[in-house]
């Protein structure tokens, strides 16, 4: 079954938490199309000069400090300690957009020598063509994916967006686009999944504090509860396998990263643990995917075809493997 989630004052929140009330109740097996706000509330689409400028949406500022977040999405069946399945079915933006160098964090800031005002570029989104043109006149290929997908923490208290985590919330990872599966672990009845930060475009490590920021006309996402539990999140990308890791630390957070990746190759092919490093060493890429959020984050690509399996194992290509 198809259901609709739009953004108004009954689906959109600001934080996250397990006393959310769901928008929206669903089966496992179910699809959702969100409609979902730029990050910041926007509404309109005017000329933005400032980060406190725009029409916004009227937000409960006690509250709503974080992403305009679409749902939360009640999934029956996911119970704490099982994992959803979320695929990204179709993705399409709306016709503006913004980023901006500035407004982020402050460490990262100071070591790109960030001084003075924000420099804001306001774009202008063709989906039909996939471009993304600035009113300077850059032109940019366009890469739409949501930067927040969350599952509800344990606790009952208010969760910022901003810091991803185990229950997701803001990856940033431009592989969780259109085709892709992100698998997040549950720890509450229902799993109270949100949706939001519409990206159509960001590098890996979103070096100017922002992507270009858009709200999304249509994002539809199929749910599937699977029965296997899962400490971390886990991304099933169109180009490979991918873990994820966030510290404060750059170090720390790659080394994360890494240890995630190795448990799944140990899953996904019965390597033993020295093993799967080693061939680790050999087919997966680390790379940076955010530094602006306080926590940084690095995921690790371990990329189609690379492996061959041994003749005695009954794997041939992992690509639709389930975890």
């Amino acid at each position: 079954m198809k259901h609709y989630l739009n953004w108004e004052e009954g689906t959109l929140h600001g934080y996250l938490s397990s006393a959310l009330k769901p928008a929206l109740v669903i089966e496992s097996g179910d699809r959702v199309v969100f409609r979902t706000l730029e990050a910041d509330w926007r509404v309109g689409d005017r000329f933005i000069t400032a980060s406190d400028e725009g029409d916004f949406f009227p937000g409960r500022k006690a509250l709503d400090r974080g992403h305009a977040l679409c749902g939360p999405v009640y999934i029956r069946g996911a119970d704490a300690g099982t994992t959803l399945e979320i695929t990204i079915r179709r993705i399409r933006c709306g016709s503006w957009g913004w980023s901006r160098f500035g407004g982020g964090d402050g460490d990262h800031l100071r070591q790109m020598a960030f001084q003075g005002a924000e420099y804001f570029l306001y774009w202008k989104l063709d989906q039909d063509q996939g471009i993304c043109t600035s009113h300077k006149g850059h032109v940019i290929r366009m890469n739409p994916f949501m930067g927040v997908c969350a599952v509800a923490p344990e606790s009952p208290g208010q969760i910022s967006t901003h810091q991803p985590g185990a229950m997701g919330a803001n990856l940033d990872c431009k592989e969780i686009c259109e085709g892709a599966r992100l698998y997040l672990p549950v720890f509450v009845e229902g799993a109270l999944f949100s949706m939001g930060d519409g990206h159509a475009a960001q590098g890996d490590g979103e070096l100017g504090c922002t992507a270009i920021e858009t709200p999304m006309e249509e994002v539809e996402v199929e749910f599937k509860v699977c029965d296997w539990k899962q400490e971390y999140p886990v991304c099933r990308g169109k180009d490979g396998w991918i873990t994820f890791g966030f510290h404060r630390d750059l170090n720390k957070a790659a080394y994360q990263a890494t240890r995630e990746m190795i448990k799944l190759m140990q899953r996904l092919y019965g390597y033993e643990y020295k093993e799967a490093v080693a061939i680790a060493s050999l087919t997966v890429d680390l790379r940076i995917t955010q530094m602006v959020n306080g926590v940084r984050g690095v995921h690790a690509l371990l990329p189609d075809q690379v492996i061959r399996c041994r003749e005695s194992s009954d794997c041939t290509d992992n690509k639709n493997l389930m975890i």
